[in-house]
């Protein structure tokens, strides 16, 4: 099952459930309005860890094919004489903002090479 697919599963649920409250209310049945609340708040916990662990996932290869066409860009810069370690740094930076993790840098214009001391592999990698 794909994730989108079980958005809307959830979906469904989340509205059946909702509406099953408001029934079970006017109904005054405590019990079943409690129970579709429950099934509601565990299909949203279900999306919540379907998204968690897949996020950052490979998407059926396309992210490999992204980050082989991004290497060889960076090849292509490096060898019509960009500097190879101010562009990685930059890569890394803009990998960095994309993942929202700036873990005490500014994503400003310092280029400087502090960061190249702390990466052990200078090619691009999907999962880090």
């Amino acid at each position: 099952m794909t994730l989108r697919s079980l958005k809307w599963v959830v979906t469904v649920f989340c509205l059946g459930s909702i509406g099953a409250m408001i029934a079970a209310s006017i109904a005054d049945n405590n019990g079943a309005a409690v129970t579709a609340g429950m099934v509601g708040a565990i299909a949203m916990l279900c999306l919540i860890t379907a998204n968690a662990v897949t996020r950052g996932s490979n998407q059926g290869g396309a992210q490999d094919a992204l980050a082989a066409e991004l290497e060889a860009r960076v090849g292509d810069l490096v060898a019509a004489g960009t500097d190879e370690v101010a562009l990685r740094s930059i890569v890394r930076k803009a990998v960095r903002m994309g993942r929202g993790y700036s873990p005490g840098h500014t994503l400003g214009t310092d280029l400087s090479r502090d960061e190249a001391d702390d990466v052990t592999d200078d090619r691009v990698t999907v999962d880090q």
